[in-house]
């Protein structure tokens, strides 16, 4: 309200008073505009039981159903993230804010899916913010997130997926640095235009990245032609040699004969059989699964004992040679993914 006052005639005049809300007071009380914004987000009423928000159309959507008629801001998300405590997926694409929207989400304690395709303001300063959350999978798709925002999302500890398509910002360095992060998918590439089919990295850098994941682990790597490996390596290659022998006979009968494969794996494999061994579970690849497999590296665990590493492509494998007796034998298959090793059958 505003008071008019004197006449000027030096008696005192007659006050009136102007309704603020029609006369544009708000610049003179500036409290007023924020009280209006307070009043108008209370009138919103998001469902409580809402597991599911998007933003569409110029409403926000709860469980795919119910919309609230708003504008997509930081008021307005607020004030959802504070009616719906059950909340574990957001969706807000093409908002109009940028890193600042990140304590509010870090409220949501429950938040496994986050969704912010094409925030053009958003690089992920602030994603730290989220790393104790069940958050798992990341969709920042055309965003402005660059590699520092990366190295944030990766500190997410639940995280299994990050979406990075056309985020120009990311370089091939940001996503080498976060090699050390196991357990983490990062998809670089999209089908919504030719931009995302393209993808942010070339494949060498790519398998850099790959590599890096794969080989952080060893302590005492040895070259291959070293002559402490030269039992090991070729005992390796005699198996996966032998191994595609048996697969293209059993591929041109139409099936695998156990009785050699046991014996195979007899000569070959120091383990009992386990699921996974092939005298379990019968199985061949045309043309012989190690066809394309080469041998890179070695790594000393005890005199009698070596990991020798073989790569595929963008696959990486490494194989426990043990000495028994006088023979080298398998003693151990691993596979990596995502950054870890696992067993994995021959």
């Amino acid at each position: 309200m505003k008071a008019d006052g004197g006449n000027g005639n030096g008696r005192a005049g007659s006050y009136r008073f102007r309704d603020c809300k029609h006369d544009g007071c708000t610049e003179i009380f500036p409290e007023y505009s924020g009280r209006e914004h307070r009043r108008k987000n209370r009138m919103l009423e998001f469902a409580p039981n809402t597991y599911m928000l998007e933003y569409q159309d110029g409403a926000y959507l709860c469980n795919g159903t119910k919309r609230v008629e708003a504008p997509l801001n930081l008021e307005t998300l607020e004030e959802a993230v504070r009616q719906c405590p059950k909340l574990q997926q957001v969706s807000l694409d093409d908002a109009p804010f940028g890193d600042e929207c990140f304590p509010i989400l870090a409220r949501i304690p429950k938040l496994s899916m986050l969704a912010l395709l094409r925030g053009r303001q958003i690089a992920g300063h602030g994603l730290e913010l989220l790393k104790d959350l069940p958050l798992k999978d990341l969709f920042l798709q055309r965003t402005a997130l660059d590699d520092e925002g990366l190295a944030q999302a990766a500190q997410i500890v639940k995280l299994e997926n990050i979406y990075i398509a056309a985020c120009h910002h990311v370089t091939p360095e940001g996503l080498l640095a976060i090699s050390w992060r196991d357990k983490l998918q990062v998809s670089d590439t999209d089908r919504h235009d030719d931009e995302g089919l393209a993808g942010l990295f070339t494949e060498a850098e790519r398998k850099a990245y790959e590599d890096a994941r794969a080989y952080k682990i060893m302590k005492n790597r040895i070259s291959l032609d070293g002559p402490e490996l030269q039992g090991p390596v070729h005992a390796l290659q005699e198996f996966f040699d032998d191994m595609n022998r048996w697969e293209r006979t059993a591929e041109q009968k139409g099936r695998g004969n156990q009785a050699d494969i046991d014996e195979l794996f007899a000569r070959r494999v120091s383990r009992a059989s386990r699921p996974g061994w092939r005298p379990v579970h019968l199985s061949w690849k045309k043309g012989g699964t190690y066809t394309d497999y080469h041998l890179v590296v070695g790594e000393r665990v005890t005199k009698s004992k070596f990991w020798i590493y073989a790569e595929e492509g963008i696959f990486y494998y490494r194989y426990l040679m043990r000495l028994v007796g006088d023979k080298w034998m398998i003693d151990n298959a691993q596979w990596c993914r995502e950054g870890r090793w696992s067993f994995c059958g021959l």
